[in-house]
């Protein structure tokens, strides 16, 4: 039977996460450097914001089916890219395809999973 502190630690959790999730989706990574094949850096910094709001954001924050990080990520990737460059774009998927992008959501599950041992596993003294 799960307890009232269990409940509690998951949706805080939960609430988390998807707080992390919208984020994600409403705020796309910024092109720090264009490569050399981009021709107009404003069209291509404007392009990516609109391909990522439109492409990962839709597949992260859908009502009826939001997808995972990593699927959104998969899908995303097939999406015509405008005219970004093909060094940005590649150079942009990179920096997405990188695990330490969830980092903040894994965190949260972890420190609640240690908060929930500590209170729910009594600590035995062993002297």
């Amino acid at each position: 039977m799960i307890g009232p502190k269990v409940i509690q630690a998951l949706a805080e959790v939960k609430e988390v996460i998807w707080e992390h999730r919208r984020v994600v989706a409403a705020e796309p990574p910024v092109i720090s450097q264009h490569s050399s094949d981009c021709h107009d850096h404003a069209r291509c910094s404007d392009d990516w914001y609109a391909v990522w709001w439109n492409g990962m954001g839709r597949f992260l924050l859908d009502g009826r089916n939001p997808l995972e990080y990593e699927e959104a990520l998969q899908r995303f990737e097939k999406l015509e890219f405008g005219e970004m460059g093909a060094g940005c774009k590649e150079s942009m998927l990179s920096l997405v395809k990188d695990p330490s992008v969830l980092v903040q959501a894994t965190r949260c599950v972890s420190v609640a999973g240690d908060r929930l041992a500590e209170t729910l596993i009594p600590h035995v003294a062993l002297d």
